[in-house]
């Protein structure tokens, strides 16, 4: 594999062929690998390689990514196919992990955060207009609401709630290109600028909001606890989620609007995530039941 992933990235001009790479697998999963690679002068890259699906187009939608949100996005370098490798290489970030504190920390580091957090989404509202990747919204929860209703691997309860849904609710969310897997775990600190990682599902669903609820709830602790309480906080200003108010103005949507859209942007984050493996599946079919009356 480490072959491979040279000849790519000479391919790709990312390093010279005398070059004797170090590296590091960071991750293995099923047919999906992820390593760091350096080229022994000081340069990093992240690759992700996978045998059974193409990453073309999640290469493209980084790539479109870094052009919209180029201070929050890594740099992706090229994708290449071989020796039935689907590889996708992306230039290393030094970085540290943000959590929830970090985020809604009083003093000059915390509101750096959240003032670079709220910018991407005022980026995201911007660029709206021109967005080709922009799903419309009715057609994308038609989609979702017919899986969830049909799909044996959906708990009875979520399907109940996504029977439940009246389908005027999402009529009027503003269509806005979302990250589509905005929480905790893809945010970290380069120095003191904010990046975001994980673009794979940028785009595939435009409901304003979603990703602003996907970060608000990973803060409360992903958990009916959690979404129940953002659900009835009017005022979030005392909160770790304090930032959703905020981000929503960015986005052209009432706060209250956004906490009443809770249940439909958790029912399209568990269709997005219908090829997860069971456990992830099962937790997020729990979260949801908890929310029927």
């Amino acid at each position: 594999m480490l072959r491979f992933v040279q000849e790519a990235l000479v391919k790709a001009g990312a390093v010279s062929p005398q070059a004797r790479l170090i590296h590091n697998v960071t991750l293995s999963t099923g047919s999906t690998l992820w390593l760091d690679v350096g080229d022994g002068a000081g340069n990093w890259f992240h690759v992700k390689a996978c045998r059974q699906l193409s990453l073309a187009e999640e290469f493209d939608r980084f790539r479109l990514a870094r052009e919209r949100f180029p201070a929050y996005t890594a740099e992706p370098v090229a994708h290449t196919c071989l020796a039935g490798w689907s590889i996708l290489i992306a230039r290393a970030v030094d970085h540290v992990t943000v959590g929830a504190a970090d985020l809604a920390a009083s003093g000059r580091s915390g509101e750096s955060l959240r003032r670079q957090l709220i910018g991407f989404f005022a980026a995201a509202q911007a660029s709206a207009k021109a967005d080709i990747l922009r799903q419309d919204n009715e057609t994308f929860m038609r989609e979702a609401v017919a899986y969830l209703a049909a799909s044996p691997a959906v708990s009875p309860p979520v399907r109940e709630l996504a029977l439940g849904l009246d389908a005027s609710v999402w009529g009027d969310i503003p269509a806005i290109s979302q990250h589509g897997d905005l929480v905790l775990n893809n945010l970290a600190r380069a120095g003191d600028r904010l990046i975001i990682f994980d673009w794979e599902d940028y785009g595939v669903t435009a409901l304003a909001g979603f990703d602003i609820c996907l970060l608000a709830v990973s803060m409360a602790g992903m958990d009916a606890a959690g979404v129940a309480a953002i659900q009835r906080s009017e005022n979030p200003a005392d909160q770790v989620w304090a930032f959703a108010r905020e981000a929503s103005a960015a986005c052209g949507l009432p706060y209250a609007t956004f906490r009443a859209l809770i249940p439909v942007y958790l029912l399209a984050f568990r269709y997005l995530k219908r090829n997860y493996g069971e456990e992830i599946r099962a937790r997020m079919d729990a979260m949801l039941g908890e929310l029927l009356p």
